[in-house]
């Protein structure tokens, strides 16, 4: 288990009433999250993704969204107002892979764990990380030059800026 999962480390202490400012100096809104964002954000994930140990996937969220989505959606804002995710949304199943190509598989570093956790928590991590992203490209929260997993920007334009600065 420590090679698998070794201690990480604390989290540093923050000011809880600290506002969060753009660098215009705007305070930054976080409405709630609407019924459309959590239905997008369920609807564009995989139905066949494995479920965790629930044993729900996306495909019955998708069946049953128009009886259970006013609930999905007090779940979620619930969630992210309390600041506090349900014990069982962070249950996972653990399943481990063989890694490819490996002489001998009796070494444990020739396997790689993976976590099936539930698909309600999958669901809210994928509209709060719309939303994020949304409010991190509106406010201007990240650099010009910060490309990594931001919408309509590519490693090419980023060796494109590089060779504009060396030149």
């Amino acid at each position: 288990m420590d090679t698998f999962f070794p201690t990480p480390p604390l989290p540093e202490g923050r000011d809880p009433d600290r506002a969060v400012r753009s660098r215009a100096g705007h305070d930054i809104r976080w409405p709630p999250l609407t019924k459309n964002e959590v239905e997008r954000a369920i609807f564009k994930s995989n139905p066949d993704k494995a479920p965790g140990p629930d044993e729900i996937s996306f495909r019955v969220w998708r069946e049953l969204w128009p009886v259970v989505g006013d609930h999905v959606l007090w779940l979620y804002n619930t969630s992210l107002g309390l600041q506090h995710t349900p014990r069982q949304w962070k249950t996972a199943r653990i399943v481990t892979l063989r890694k490819p190509g490996k002489a001998d598989y009796t070494i444990l570093k020739a396997f790689r764990p993976i976590s099936l956790l539930p698909t309600i928590s999958k669901g809210l991590e994928a509209a709060f990380a719309a939303r994020l992203s949304f409010i991190t490209e509106t406010y201007g929260l990240l650099p010009s030059n910060h490309f990594g997993a931001r919408p309509r920007r590519s490693a090419e334009q980023a060796l494109n800026v590089l060779v504009e600065k060396i030149y």
